[in-house]
């Protein structure tokens, strides 16, 4: 499949609203991190009030000592002998010091509270801005001519990738006209199993149209995807695009789900698929979709073994080189420990 597919499926991470626990850890640990930060610059700001408040109470008491000074060294002048010189200055002038020292280390240390990376406001809807006109106009057209080709019994998988990614594109009115299409297509066509996933896939284009919010219409959708694809197998039980499907959409569920967990066996089916067939280009994404598997689950090592199987069937294939990179960068921390 298109790596444009892929952010369309991983919507399904949203399912019975679930989120990643990777994703949660890290954003607890970024929060303890804040509120450590936190604490720390209240802490200096406490002790820097305390000695400002200090180093005022001994400049006062300096300002009482000097102007008493001051009037001994005027009654001085008319005596006979020089005033004797007072400890207690040099002493609070040294304390006085060492306080506006300590303030200005302080001051220079103080930690700054850690700024929390704001949150993009959340649409209310899939898409954010709507897309240019002009760019919407060219989906649409495309996506008409294109139609006639999805809806024929040589479909391609190209060409119903290529679809859902101009669904994405367009706008509700047109999502809602083209699973029209291919719903109408399944009922007089009930038996058909390229009508069957060609509504399937344009079902995938309706994440864009929930609520982010809306776990329930998310997971009922998510089931009739399921549903469609499941009954093209029934049609025809080696159907490799309909097992490819399943297999890459069970690999964007949630790593703790029985969909997830279960993922390897749809893989391994469509691996054993394309051993009695003649290879295409969108193989590849069946190994890019095992090593993601593996690499979810932290097995390094076979996500890049499954990397390097698919590489060395399709060398220049994006979404294998775009896997292979993550794998690569997923095991940086450990190679520095």
């Amino acid at each position: 499949m298109k790596q444009a597919i892929v952010p369309a499926l991983l919507v399904l991470c949203l399912l019975a609203g679930c989120r990643d626990r990777a994703l949660e850890d890290e954003l607890a640990a970024t929060r303890s991190k804040l509120v450590d930060a936190e604490h720390q610059t209240r802490l200096a700001q406490d002790e820097i009030a305390h000695a400002n408040t200090q180093a005022a109470d001994l400049r006062r008491q300096l300002a009482r000592l000097q102007q008493q000074l001051d009037a001994a060294a005027k009654s001085a002048q008319a005596g006979p002998a020089a005033p004797t010189p007072d400890p207690r200055v040099e002493q609070l002038q040294a304390t006085i010091a060492a306080l506006e020292k300590r303030i200005a280390e302080l001051e220079s240390a103080k930690p700054q509270p850690a700024a929390e990376t704001p949150r993009p406001a959340q649409p209310e809807t899939g898409p954010s801005p709507a897309p240019d006109a002009r760019a919407k106009a060219e989906a649409v057209a495309r996506l008409d001519a294109l139609l006639p080709l999805v809806k024929s019994d040589a479909a391609t998988t190209r060409q119903r990738d290529e679809m859902l990614e101009l669904l994405f594109k367009t706008d509700k009115e047109t999502r809602d006209r083209v699973i029209a299409e291919m719903q109408k297509w399944v009922t007089d066509e009930p038996s058909n199993k390229q009508a069957r996933l060609a509504l399937a896939s344009a079902l995938v284009s309706r994440f864009a149209d929930l609520k982010r919010d809306d776990f329930m219409g998310q997971a009922t959708l998510a089931g009739k995807i399921t549903e469609e694809a499941e009954e093209a197998l029934k049609l025809d039980p080696e159907f490799y695009d309909a097992v490819a499907f399943l297999a890459l959409m069970k690999v964007e569920y949630p790593t703790f789900s029985p969909e997830f967990k279960g993922a390897n066996k749809d893989l391994e089916r469509a691996l054993k698929l394309q051993a009695k067939m003649t290879w295409e280009d969108h193989f590849a994404d069946i190994y890019v979709g095992y090593s993601t598997w593996y690499r979810k689950q932290g097995k390094l090592d076979e996500a890049a073994a499954r990397c390097q199987a698919g590489l060395d069937k399709a060398p220049r294939h994006e979404g294998l080189l775009a896997e292979q990179k993550k794998v690569e960068d997923a095991r940086k921390p450990a190679a520095g420990e």
